[in-house]
């Protein structure tokens, strides 16, 4: 199956007679299998992107009203004038390991039930275990999904719950010479499509685990529960898929007091008109405009390395005295 397909927009036009997913014995987790079954129950069209949404919701269920980008103040003026939100190629951002880190859970995670399978397959004198062969296939396909990040089909927008923290001042505003801008998400959000995912990230290994083990476990059942080899095979690539997407929101533990959300654009049938350009500090930057609601901007933050009076003027005249301008608490040098 080439790429493009792998990555088509649907599960497979299932018929609707087709069995329910049953979920994996002691091991049910919110939404790994629900939008499954919804599917297999008759569904003829149902976007990967929106399954992926639904496993995040449903386990991550925090919500956050309010969150922070940090930003320069190239950003903010281009933000204000485009009203539109620059989401970057994820091979552009901070940091080098991006969706590599998911990418390696998941593949740990498959490899540990790979190893629960052979000993189980060993004590029972399974000479030949079906559910060995499923786990071999789906692991080379999470593998080769890594491949094709240099394609650069994953741009990533980065939102923060904390509004004024050192580290990210330092990382992502030119080191206090920048702001921090506070968003109404639910008004910011407003035009999003099935082609985006959005959620909160996820720092804690363990939860990562379950989340990755659960969702391949009812996979796994849904595919013993189909017989026609083309159908098994399509299971197999998108549910590779499937974890694949929802890796992209794991990160690691070092990285937990960012507390970062994001806003995920991929889309398989890319195309010029989606992907914008910009310089950078690696050189020429491709990017995807998020087009939003302005209003939905209600703070902004200047950097500890700006002086307040002369921004708190200027950015009330940009703003029309709309949004509420407020002083770092830190300082830098």
């Amino acid at each position: 199956m080439g790429y493009a397909t792998f990555l088509s927009v649907t599960l497979l036009a299932l018929q609707e007679d087709a069995p329910t997913l049953t979920p994996a014995p002691q091991a049910q987790l919110r939404g790994t299998s629900s939008p499954l079954v919804r599917y297999a129950k008759g569904t003829k069209y149902m976007h990967i992107n929106n399954i992926v949404q639904t496993i995040l919701d449903e386990n991550l269920k925090r919500k956050r009203k309010q969150l922070y980008h940090y930003t320069t103040a190239d950003g903010l003026l281009g933000i204000k004038t485009n009203k539109s939100f620059h989401l970057s190629e994820h091979q552009f951002l901070n940091d080098m390991d991006e969706l590599k880190y998911g990418s390696l859970i998941a593949q740990i995670n498959l490899y540990d039930l790979l190893n629960e399978e052979y000993n189980r397959a060993i004590e029972k004198k399974e000479i030949d275990s079906k559910d060995i062969d499923f786990l071999n296939k789906i692991l080379d396909k999470v593998k080769n999904n890594e491949k094709f990040l240099k394609l650069g089909n994953y741009y990533i927008g980065c939102f923060s719950e904390i509004g004024d923290d050192l580290g990210q001042w330092k990382g992502y505003s030119n080191f206090g010479e920048g702001f921090s801008i506070k968003f109404d998400m639910e008004k910011f959000l407003s035009k999003k499509t099935e082609n985006y995912i959005y959620s909160q990230v996820v720092y804690d290994k363990k939860k990562q685990s379950t989340i990755i083990k659960t969702l391949v476990k009812n996979i796994l059942n849904y595919y013993n529960q189909n017989k026609e080899h083309e159908r098994k095979e399509v299971i197999i690539n998108t549910g590779a898929q499937l974890i694949f997407l929802t890796s992209t929101f794991f990160k690691s533990p070092k990285f937990s007091n960012e507390r970062e959300w994001r806003l995920l654009y991929t889309n398989p049938f890319l195309n010029n008109k989606e992907i914008s350009y910009k310089s950078g500090r690696f050189g020429i930057h491709s990017y995807h405009p998020f087009q939003f609601d302005i209003n939905c901007i209600n703070e902004i933050i200047i950097g500890p390395k700006y002086d307040f009076v002369l921004n708190f003027n200027s950015l009330n005249l940009l703003f029309n005295n709309k949004v509420t301008i407020k002083r770092a608490n830190l300082r830098i040098k």
